[in-house]
């Protein structure tokens, strides 16, 4: 897996389609099935997609239906594409509050998204800081991450 996320990595531009495939569950096995649902083809979609950075500006909205499907890498990926839409930072400000078990690292991951975004003085940011402590502890370990 490692070699084909530096393959796809090495592609630019030309992955955003390959990795759109994946996430829109249109690329299937020989069985049918679609790639994304076996999960590491996901996961290795989701980081190649944060490697890209801007350049994976495109599948923002694919990304967006994966942080509100929990998977954590795709707010990594949301918060390196440069300039993110309303849309992006309003899911990730609600995620800076909500994780389960299964996603312990979201808050985390949607606050140093939404930094990476310089994000902070967005009314939805500023509005989930100021009412869940959860969303505070999540935000201030992410800037002492991004720091070091």
């Amino acid at each position: 897996m490692i070699a084909a996320e530096v393959a796809l990595v090495s592609q630019g531009d030309a992955a955003v389609p390959v990795l759109q495939a994946l996430l829109d569950g249109s690329a299937k096995n020989g069985d049918g099935v679609p790639y994304r649902s076996l999960g590491l083809p996901l996961r290795c979609a989701l980081e190649v997609a944060a490697r890209l950075g801007p350049k994976a500006k495109p599948l923002e909205q694919l990304l967006i239906a994966d942080v509100e499907a929990g998977e954590s890498a795709a707010a990594v990926a949301l918060g390196r594409i440069g300039h993110a839409s309303n849309a992006s930072i309003e899911c990730l400000a609600a995620r800076m509050d909500s994780s389960t078990a299964a996603q312990f690292d979201m808050p985390f991951e949607a606050a140093g998204a939404l930094i990476r975004l310089k994000a902070a003085a967005h009314p939805v940011v500023i509005n989930v800081l100021s009412e869940s402590a959860k969303a505070r502890s999540a935000w201030a370990t992410a800037e002492r991450h991004l720091r070091t």
